[in-house]
């Protein structure tokens, strides 16, 4: 009795690179599978392809940067109000804080007047309560320019790319219009000061 071997089966050619199949003796072909599916990325590629910045995207920046104000926005409205800005801009902890003081001092206003019109421009005439007024302004001010700078930087930081020449401008004009307010605040208390220590001399 002979045996028949069983001639292995060849794909015809398509062109360069032409795989072979198995065969029926259980040879795999060396090349791909049409059956296999292609293996999709796995979630660590995804994320980190997610994670890097578009191209053109400043370097160190989040690919989507968060909403909120702008700086020169920010510095504006610290102007306005102190820690105004850091709020609109996303810093809620951090506006809350640097408006702290701004909230004693309207307190601290609110029941000087309620504790009397008569009794306050009493004590306005005194050469010590309008030195204290002065010197109270002052402090006043490098914490107002502190809290506008601070808006402007916050802003910049949650939203790059967005400080340009308009933010600068803002930033200049807020800084020039508050040291201009409590300048003439401390003109107007020294005048006063000297003009109430006259008063009592004489």
């Amino acid at each position: 009795m002979s045996l028949t071997e069983t001639p292995d089966e060849f794909d015809s050619p398509r062109g360069s690179g032409a795989s072979i199949r198995s065969n029926p003796s259980g040879i795999r072909s060396n090349g791909p599978d049409p059956a296999v599916p292609a293996a999709s990325p796995t979630t660590s590629e995804a994320a980190a392809s997610s994670a890097n910045p578009p191209a053109g995207a400043p370097a160190g920046s989040p690919a989507n940067p968060q909403r909120g104000a702008t700086p020169g926005v920010a510095a504006v409205l610290s102007l306005v109000f102190p820690g105004a800005g850091q709020l609109l801009a996303g810093a809620i902890r951090r506006g809350l804080l640097i408006a702290v003081p701004t909230i004693l001092l309207i307190l601290v206003v609110a029941a000087a007047v309620g504790g009397g019109t008569k009794q306050l421009l009493g004590q306005l005439v005194q050469p010590s309560v309008v030195l204290g007024i002065v010197v109270v302004n002052g402090i006043y001010a490098l914490y107002h320019l502190f809290a506008i700078a601070d808006a402007w930087w916050v802003a910049r930081r949650r939203r790059p790319g967005t400080g340009g020449p308009r933010g600068a401008a803002a930033l200049v004009v807020a800084l020039v219009l508050a040291v201009g307010l409590h300048g003439l605040v401390g003109a107007l208390g020294v005048q006063a000061w000297q003009t109430a220590s006259a008063v009592i001399a004489n």
